[in-house]
C-alpha cells in the first residue's frame, strides 16, 4: 500500500507474477546461484496485448538494465514507484482501466506512447528490470496508469491448467523434493489463476 494523490491505494491488489517454466516445471537450468538471465526459461519471451487499447504510459522506460537473478534487492525506501517497475508498458483498455506490464527486458519495448494495439500485438519481452529477483512478468489492472491507481479485479478469457507448484519447487536446488509432476492440461475459462498455479496460454 502507498499514498498517491492523497489516497491510500493498493495497486497490486489483484496482480499476478508470471514465471516461465520448462516441461519439468523448473524455472531455470544450471546451478541456481550462478545463473544468468538467459538460463531462465521465460527470459526474452514475447509479451502481448491482452486486449485492444492505447499505450498510455507517461513515458515508456526502456533503458533500465536487467538485474542479475537472485541478487540482493535495494531497500524499499530507496525506490520510487516508477523505478520499481523497471522497463514497462501501460495500456489504456477503457475508461479508468489500465494494464501494467512491468520488468521488461532492456531494449525490448516494441510500442510507443499513443500507439493503438490489438489483442496479440507484441509489446516487448519478459525481462528482469526494476525491483525483481528473477525474470518474470508483473501484470495488473488498475484505475490509473502504472502504480498510481487502485488495483482492479480481472479475468483471463482462457488458459490451460497443469497443476500447482511453489517457489522452492521451481528452483530445484532450493528444495529436497522433486519438481511437481504436471498433469494433463485442463481448460479453464474466465478466471484469475491462484498463487502457484501452473498455466499454459493458447
Amino acid at each position: 500500500m502507498h499514498i498517491s494523490n492523497g489516497r491510500a491505494i493498493i495497486a497490486q491488489r489483484f496482480a499476478i507474477d508470471l514465471v516461465g517454466l520448462d516441461e519439468n516445471g523448473l524455472a531455470a537450468v544450471g546451478e541456481i546461484d550462478g545463473t544468468t538471465n538467459e538460463d531462465w526459461f521465460g527470459f526474452g519471451a514475447e509479451l502481448i496485448a491482452v486486449a485492444e487499447g492505447v499505450v498510455r504510459a507517461i513515458r515508456i522506460r526502456d533503458g533500465v538494465p536487467d538485474r542479475s537473478p537472485l541478487v540482493q534487492l535495494p531497500l524499499v525506501m530507496e525506490l520510487t514507484l516508477e523505478a520499481a517497475a523497471g522497463n514497462y508498458v501501460v495500456l489504456e483498455l477503457g475508461t479508468n482501466t489500465f494494464a501494467l506490464y512491468a520488468h521488461l527486458q532492456e531494449g525490448s519495448v516494441a510500442v510507443e506512447v499513443g500507439q493503438r494495439v490489438r489483442p496479440g500485438d507484441m509489446l516487448g519481452r519478459l525481462g528482469n528490470s526494476g525491483n525483481t529477483s528473477g525474470p518474470h512478468l508483473h501484470f495488473h489492472i488498475s484505475d490509473a496508469p502504472g502504480l498510481d491507481g487502485e488495483g482492479l479485479p480481472f479475468e483471463i478469457d482462457s488458459f490451460g491448467f497443469l497443476g500447482e507448484t511453489t517457489t522452492n519447487n521451481v528452483l530445484e536446488e532450493w528444495t529436497d523434493s522433486e519438481p511437481p509432476e504436471l498433469a494433463a492440461e485442463a481448460d479453464h475459462r474466465s478466471g484469475l489463476p491462484l498463487d502457484g498455479n501452473v498455466l499454459r496460454f493458447p
